[in-house]
């Protein structure tokens, strides 16, 4: 459980950091990198860690955004996807941002495999 958080929390913090500075997909090469180097029980937690790291991150910003422009841009995406709400648009973004994430740990962890 120790290895679980010190996880989320290192992904969540580096991607933070380096989202600001480079383009989106810098985070599944983070939470690869944490994979690799904080080994999980099995794969299905690995994935679980990064799931939950990048779903936090990128579930909170876009909130956060969200509420910043008064949930224009998410009203209006929303529309294009048929009546979704702007909650249920930050919500999908956070389950894009888990899935890739979960993904990027789970790589992470199958290369460690390989290599031991």
């Amino acid at each position: 459980m120790k290895k679980f958080l010190i996880s989320i929390l290192l992904i969540t913090l580096i991607g933070f950091l380096l989202q600001s500075y480079f383009p989106w997909w810098t985070v599944v090469i983070v939470a690869a990198i944490v994979g690799f180097m904080i080994q999980s029980t099995n794969g299905f937690w690995s994935y679980l860690t990064g799931f939950v790291a990048v779903a936090l991150l990128w579930g909170i910003y876009a909130g956060y955004l969200d509420i910043q422009n008064g949930h224009l841009l998410s009203t209006k995406m929303g529309n294009l996807f048929g009546a979704l709400s702007s909650g249920s648009m930050v919500l999908l973004t956070s389950l894009i941002g888990g899935i890739v994430g979960g993904f990027g740990t789970l790589i992470g962890y199958l290369g460690k495999q390989l290599i031991t």
